[in-house]
């Protein structure tokens, strides 16, 4: 019952007063597997996770025209479908034309941001990338254009801005190095991944990073890591103190939506609920 009790209390400091400590979080997500995330305790997180993330971003639900234009990668990451290693998928990519086709479609269903999402195919240049961004800005000015294609110079990342590109997403999938060589040939490096989360900050985009859970050779100790990347890569960036509120019971939920019928339990009394209310 203390042990209990005790990870009750972790979860409510996250909410309260998000100051990250990974030998918690460990504890918490020991105990959490062994309910197998469907325990009291699994329940009482999913609550505060929820709590936060209304408090946050409301009942709103954001939608998103995600535009898989090219399955072409010239990386082999050794978990992904569409690694360059792996001739048994089916390649294609998509033109100009089908590309703005999408566009219309989406439009047309109240979309209002589209999603360029592809693997680092070398067929789509930076003259082709800024040409696919004008012709959608240009169509459609008030929609947001976000694009996910992977690492590339700070030029590169510089022209697709002023082209018109307003967000960037570069999921950075481990912040543990030794984790993320198991998952990636040599010639990859976090450190370059994370740099390159940096210079998309400094140049003015809109950045989404992410984690995986539940990738190859993933422990406990390394799903801590990706929740606790080297805050030194990060304080520098804009937003990151107020950002930093938002991850806490948020990215320790593990991304798990619990259902709309959840209360908040009985623990979140005036005094808790008042705190939350000076944030």
């Amino acid at each position: 019952m203390e042990t209990k009790l005790n990870s009750l209390n972790i979860i409510d400091d996250l909410v309260i007063n998000p100051q990250f400590n990974k030998s918690k979080i460990k504890k918490l997500l020991d105990e959490l597997s062994q309910e197998a995330y469907a325990g009291p305790l699994s329940k009482y997180l999913f609550a505060a996770a929820r709590f936060v993330r209304e408090k946050s971003y409301g009942h709103n639900v954001f939608l998103r025209g995600l535009i898989e234009f090219t399955n072409y990668c010239k990386n082999d990451c050794y978990y992904c479908g569409i690694r360059c290693s792996n001739h048994k998928a089916t390649r294609y990519r998509l033109s100009l034309e089908e590309i703005l086709l999408s566009c219309k479609i989406g439009y047309k269903n109240n979309l209002r941001t589209f999603v360029l999402q592809g693997g680092e195919d070398m067929y789509f240049s930076d003259d082709k990338m800024i040409q696919i961004i004008k012709e959608i800005k240009n169509k459609y000015p008030e929609c947001t254009i976000t694009l996910s294609i992977g690492e590339k110079t700070k030029a590169s990342y510089q022209k697709y801005f002023d082209a018109g590109a307003d967000r960037y997403l570069l999921r950075h999938e481990t912040a543990n190095i030794s984790h993320y060589q198991k998952l990636h040939p040599a010639k990859m490096d976090l450190n370059n991944r994370l740099n390159c989360l940096k210079i998309l900050k400094d140049i003015g985009y809109q950045v989404g990073a992410g984690m995986m859970i539940g990738s190859p050779y993933q422990t406990f100790a390394a799903s801590v890591h990706v929740h606790l990347p080297d805050v030194s890569n990060w304080q520098r960036l804009p937003e990151y103190r107020k950002s930093v509120r938002n991850l806490s019971a948020k990215a320790i939920s593990l991304a798990r939506a619990y259902p709309s019928a959840t209360y908040l339990p009985y623990r979140y009394d005036n005094r808790f609920l008042s705190a939350l209310r000076q944030w």
